[in-house]
């Protein structure tokens, strides 16, 4: 089997509910060279039997099944399993514009010394998240690193170990790393990422909700 462009990870936890959406948006691409792994992080909701029908109806689309350990670790736990030239992400509960696969090929097509893209997304939902910084702050979405709009060149994540395993702001830790590690980082001229900040179990909003209960945020 022929290595695809693309090679997409989609990690989840319980989100059988708001799976269907990301992935449909992914299989409304235009550009349809990837390949489509999720990776479950040993949800209970009825996922995994999702996961294999969507699996058994397209054959660019696999999955793994993890016991719990993390956002860090399920996404990293695709990366023995990904052939793509350029891996990238999609949250359960996010989705593609049509566009989002097509453009990007375009352009890093067109601009090979690139190693890692990143951009900004469309936000559904409240545009404020907490700060990777200072989780007693909040930051705009519109100023926040978006894993879902990472394209690496694969063998550079890998290289890089993937997400460093954190418990929040592991995105931003690796796009430092990437930065300092002296490779070429490129912001993506698209909005093709649409971002829902609408789910009470999100990362972002359990810090919110620690911090409204008085209880300290994650490390």
């Amino acid at each position: 089997m022929s290595e695809p462009f693309f090679s997409i990870i989609l990690a989840t936890f319980n989100r059988a509910h708001l799976l269907p959406r990301a992935i449909a948006s992914v299989l409304r691409q235009e550009f349809g060279d990837w390949e489509l792994w999720l990776v479950d992080d040993g949800s209970t909701d009825g996922t995994g039997e999702l996961l294999r029908e969507f699996c058994s109806r397209e054959a660019r689309i696999r999955s793994l099944h993890n016991p719990h350990q993390g956002l860090a670790k399920t996404r990293n736990s695709a990366l023995d399993q990904v052939r793509g030239t350029y891996t990238t992400f999609i949250d359960s509960d996010d989705e593609y514009l049509e566009q989002h696969l097509s453009l990007h090929h375009d352009y890093v097509k067109k601009n090979p010394g690139v190693d890692m893209l990143h951009g900004k997304v469309l936000v559904v939902g409240d545009p404020y998240v907490p700060d990777a910084r200072d989780l007693n702050q909040d930051i705009a979405i519109e100023e926040c690193t978006q894993p879902g709009t990472f394209f690496f060149k694969t063998a550079l994540l890998k290289k890089l170990g993937g997400f460093p395993e954190l418990s929040f702001g592991e995105d931003s830790a690796l796009l430092r790393k990437t930065v300092e590690t002296g490779h070429q980082v490129a912001l993506s001229p698209f909005r093709t990422y649409r971002y829902y900040n609408t789910e009470p179990d999100s990362m972002c909003n359990q810090v919110k909700a620690k911090r409204k209960q008085g209880l300290s945020a994650p490390k």
